[in-house]
């Protein structure tokens, strides 16, 4: 297995499998094992549940705390790159849901590879995507979703995802459900990339991105329905009646200074002004 699937595996379990070092409460990522993976990068991997408890015993998270299913993760390569070759041609095999993130993941395949990679929203099984990190490549090639490229490649006013800062350590940026950003202009060595918040950023061209933009965009417009699916999915049942105490000082406190606290808006006239009270 190639060593890109290792860092994919690295920087995804940071947060799933962790090891004690010195001092108190602090916990470092460490590798996926070989033998946990095998063969088969696409096998699922099971995943442990820590109940809302930290490492320490006591409860870090008491509103997601037990009750969701049974979830696997699979390994999910960010880092897209051509291994050192020519262009990668690669094949999408399927599309599936990934329980432990908002986007979808494809299967896809290429020589003697296969991995996952985060879909975008228009792909489909039997799509053909291609990898390139050739940075004096043809501009005028005409790129297609799921396709990756340096971005001085990219013209401009196109939505890319799954961006690097730097360059050879995976992509960071945009990965989540819907998620985008727009390829605004290009500098001598760097390209200056334009948020949906209207937040620009500037990295350099030589960083790797994929176009278009992430699957799975009305995710977070999807009704749940019932209480019992929201337990299903790993949130305890509150009645909305209790407040923790120092939320309730907290809320107190905040009452009590907007009623003490007095708005004046200034009228036409100069020397008139208009009081508005809580």
């Amino acid at each position: 297995m190639h060593s890109s699937v290792f860092k994919c595996a690295f920087h995804t379990t940071a947060a799933i499998k962790t090891q004690h070092t010195k001092g108190p409460y602090r916990y470092v990522p460490i590798l996926i094992p070989q033998e946990q993976i095998g063969n088969n990068p696409l096998k699922a991997l099971k995943c442990h549940r820590t109940g809302g408890r930290g490492p320490d015993g006591r409860i870090w998270n008491h509103r997601r705390a037990g009750g969701k299913f049974d979830r696997k993760f699979r390994v999910v390569d960010n880092m897209r790159t051509d291994f050192g070759g020519e262009t990668l041609v690669e094949k999408v095999i399927y599309i599936r849901y990934d329980p432990l993130r908002s986007a979808k993941i494809a299967a896809v395949a290429g020589g003697s590879r296969k991995r996952f990679i985060v879909a975008t929203e228009n792909m489909k099984p039997g799509d053909i995507i291609t990898t390139s990190c050739d940075v004096n490549e043809d501009t005028g090639v005409k790129l297609k979703e799921g396709d990756s490229r340096p971005l001085a490649v990219i013209p401009s006013n196109t939505m890319v995802h799954n961006i690097e800062l730097q360059v050879g350590k995976g992509g960071i940026i945009a990965r989540a459900a819907g998620s985008y950003a727009r390829v605004s202009k290009q500098l001598v060595n760097e390209c200056v990339l334009k948020m949906p918040s209207g937040k620009e950023i500037v990295v350099s061209n030589k960083c790797m991105a994929c176009v278009g933009q992430v699957s799975n965009a009305d995710h977070n417009t999807i009704d749940i329905g019932s209480p019992n699916k929201k337990r299903w999915l790993g949130i305890r049942p509150r009645s909305g009646f209790y407040v923790a105490p120092q939320d309730a000082q907290r809320n107190n406190k905040k009452n009590e200074f907007l009623k003490r606290k007095k708005f004046y808006q200034k009228s036409q006239e100069p020397e008139q002004y208009v009081r508005f009270t809580y």
